[in-house]
């Protein structure tokens, strides 16, 4: 397994960086099929970081405890609409 720049920090040199997303934000999941589904939401977005930060930009992205999650997961679950407010 490749490492993935910027993210592991040699702890666990030959594991997939999902276990290194649990390993660092201590997440479970309930199931195998489970953390195969976070693992490739992960790596997608994982992929779009990097190429986000090859590119020049502002600001640069990276890993966190949201990295396992979709977009639409994401907005759902912890974005406010303005009319909420």
């Amino acid at each position: 397994m490749r490492r993935f720049h910027g993210f592991f920090d040699g702890k666990t040199e030959n594991a997939h960086p999902i276990d290194e997303i649990k390993r660092q934000f201590k997440k479970q999941y309930k199931s195998l099929e489970e953390e195969n589904y976070r693992k490739n939401i992960f790596l997608t977005n994982y992929k779009n970081i990097l190429v986000h930060n090859m590119n020049e930009s502002s600001y640069q992205q990276g890993v966190n405890h949201f990295s396992d999650l979709t977009e639409e997961e994401f907005e759902n679950g912890f974005l406010t609409d303005f009319e909420d407010i």
